[in-house]
């Protein structure tokens, strides 16, 4: 019994490691793709902006696709909260 509560700690652990690798990976692409669209409108452009997802990533919104990005007003996106 003992050895199977090791092993189902074992599995869990790595899953875990998985998880924050492939979350790590998707944060640094997310990062470099924010990056790519500053570059391109400007800073200037982007002052008191957001770039925010057009359909969440918590609802399969893809993180780094140019297309589910869009540039708003800060304000509206604070005021907008997780749904």
């Amino acid at each position: 019994m003992l050895v199977k509560l090791a092993a189902d700690q074992a599995k869990r652990t790595i899953a875990k490691k998985e998880y924050e690798e492939k979350r790590a990976k998707a944060n640094a692409a997310a990062a470099k793709k924010r990056k790519e669209i500053i570059e391109e409108k400007g800073k200037e452009a982007l002052k008191g902006k957001h770039i925010d997802h057009i359909e969440p990533i918590a609802k399969g919104g893809h993180p780094t696709a140019k297309k589910n990005m869009r540039v708003i007003p800060a304000k509206k996106n604070l005021s907008k909260g997780a749904k």
